[in-house]
């Protein structure tokens, strides 16, 4: 048996076979169509056509190289179905599940929501990442050797410049002598502690002379953060003191 429609058209065309009937039954006076004489493409259209219109599933085919040759005939059985067509057997529909509306724009919104988070987290650890090297930056053992020199640079100042430069005039620093009478009080009642404090820093300051020529550039540099009231001074000083 052969299995479809197309299939017996090739069976035709391998065989040579220019001229068939097709029939209900293997019996004669049930015909279902005859090949003429319009050629074998324009036979095999209207075969086709011809059984997309016939209902039954099994069919009955003669056929011969020309008609009238009685000798050498073909025969055979053949489904009526066509081999582009799927079977109908088997075949389950397809279940489509759709999403609501609201459900897609829910979705929709949480996406947006994260990324927002995201771009916004990122934004906190570049600003956390740099806060972290500005309070780097700032803890250094100059910055702290600063903040403890400070209440006296004005009165140990004019005495290490004497010292580094004997022909120059004395210096004064008029408004750099501050001391915070809160912190400070129990020094300036007590001048061994001042005495104490100032040749301290004395020493350090002629430490820091020697390994950077650029140190009175620094504490002019202080001096005008604290003259100023610079944040950047006062964010320092805190940090450092603690």
């Amino acid at each position: 048996m052969i299995s479809n429609v197309d299939n017996v058209v090739k069976w035709l065309e391998i065989n040579n076979l220019e001229y068939w009937q097709v029939q209900l039954k293997d019996a004669d006076n049930s015909n279902v169509f005859e090949s003429d004489d319009s050629g074998f493409a324009a036979n095999a259209k209207r075969f086709r056509d011809i059984m997309e219109l016939s209902t039954g599933s099994r069919f009955f085919i003669k056929a011969s190289e020309k008609k009238g040759i009685n000798r050498g005939k073909f025969y055979e059985e053949f489904k009526n179905i066509s081999e582009s067509a799927p079977s109908v057997q088997g075949i389950t529909p397809a279940q489509v599940t759709g999403v609501p509306q609201e459900q897609v724009q829910k979705l929709i919104d949480e996406g947006i929501a994260g990324f927002k988070n995201t771009l916004r987290m990122e934004a906190l650890e570049a600003e956390n990442k740099e806060l972290k090297q500005d309070i780097k930056d700032l803890q250094t053992p100059i910055n702290r050797m600063l903040t403890k020199v400070e209440p006296y640079i004005g009165t140990i100042i004019s005495s290490v410049a004497s010292k580094m430069f004997p022909q120059s005039a004395p210096i004064a620093l008029a408004g750099i002598e501050r001391i915070d009478q809160d912190e400070n009080t129990e020094s300036v009642q007590n001048p061994e502690n001042i005495a104490n404090d100032q040749q301290r820093l004395e020493i350090a300051l002629e430490k820091w002379n020697n390994a950077d020529p650029d140190f009175i550039s620094l504490i002019e540099a202080v001096a005008e953060l604290a003259a100023t009231k610079d944040p950047m001074y006062a964010m320092a000083k805190n940090m450092l003191k603690k």
